[in-house]
């Protein structure tokens, strides 16, 4: 465990006395020009060994980095408190991420922890939230391209439905109206698929793994379940077709006929789940919005 430890400094200044970075201080009046500088120096103290080759791959990570770091942050500046990079968790987050950037480069999606770490930067975040994205970012370096695309798979079936405003009733309606509403569903699963096919390549084990790292919840339950229960549940209380319940069949049956990628993705999801309902923790949620705000895209 890094022993981190506050050092008052000159000026009101925080030092973070940690394993890693030792003496880096930060200014609570820190600007947002000053985020490349403070990269550059954590990252020296980080990997002061390097051969050459290994060191000019390493710092170029580091400066693409750095400088997307800071034009993200310059573009959202009025929902960030820039008084936090002087928070000894900012900065322990800062060096942690830099270290991933170093090793990994492009394969841990710099993007992702740009996200995260401009939500702890956010004004409105509060400690639940930020404890969340510390999690995420230990998470990155334990997943890969495909896994990421698997996260979001799930965030999509579980998140793409239909928003119907019923009052204190079912609304009855005819067989075109179902029809718009799953081909409004299609739509956007047409549009996000190139974000989640990866994903659909992997097996069961690797659904698995995600649960034990905290990132997808299974709820086990004794009987075995059907993604199509998803949308049953959703619409079999909400709507009537000519005054009669949806039954699961039928509307199996409409998603088959009527969309190109919906009907796909849910028999998919039968097939990697093995017929278990599997849902996104709080950190897997976190992980997944990061990759979609990192896409300009939001579900």
């Amino acid at each position: 465990m890094p022993n981190n430890q506050e050092q008052a400094v000159v000026g009101g200044s925080v030092a973070l006395q940690a394993d890693q970075i030792q003496d880096v201080i930060i200014n609570n009046g820190v600007q947002i020009t000053e985020i490349i500088p403070i990269c550059n120096q954590l990252f020296e103290m980080n990997f002061p060994r390097l051969r050459e080759e290994a060191a000019k791959i390493a710092l170029e990570n580091v400066q693409k980095f750095s400088l997307a770091l800071q034009t993200s942050i310059n573009e959202n500046v009025e929902t960030i408190v820039l008084e936090k990079l002087a928070d000894p968790d900012i900065q322990f987050c800062l060096n942690q991420s830099l270290q991933l950037v170093a090793r990994h480069g492009e394969k841990i999606k710099p993007e992702l922890l740009i996200n995260l770490i401009q939500k702890k930067l956010s004004e409105d975040t509060n400690d639940f939230e930020n404890l969340i994205c510390n999690q995420a970012i230990n998470m990155l370096d334990k997943i890969t391209i495909r896994h990421l695309h698997l996260i979001l798979f799930v965030g999509v079936v579980d998140n793409i439905l239909p928003r119907i405003s019923l009052g204190h009733s079912a609304l009855n309606v005819d067989d075109s109206f179902l029809i718009d509403i799953i081909k409004k569903i299609d739509r956007v699963f047409c549009d996000l698929y190139f974000k989640f096919d990866k994903s659909l390549e992997l097996e069961y084990s690797d659904s698995k793994y995600l649960e034990s790292l905290g990132i997808l919840n299974f709820d086990n339950m004794p009987f075995s379940y059907s993604s199509f229960d998803i949308l049953h549940s959703k619409l079999g209380n909400e709507i009537l077709i000519n005054g009669q319940k949806i039954k699961e069949a039928y509307l199996k049956k409409i998603v088959e006929e009527n969309s190109e990628k919906y009907f796909e993705c849910l028999n998919l999801y039968n097939k990697i789940f093995k017929h278990n309902h599997v849902s996104l923790s709080f950190i897997g949620d976190a992980i997944m919005k990061s990759y979609l705000n990192g896409q300009s895209l939001s579900i």
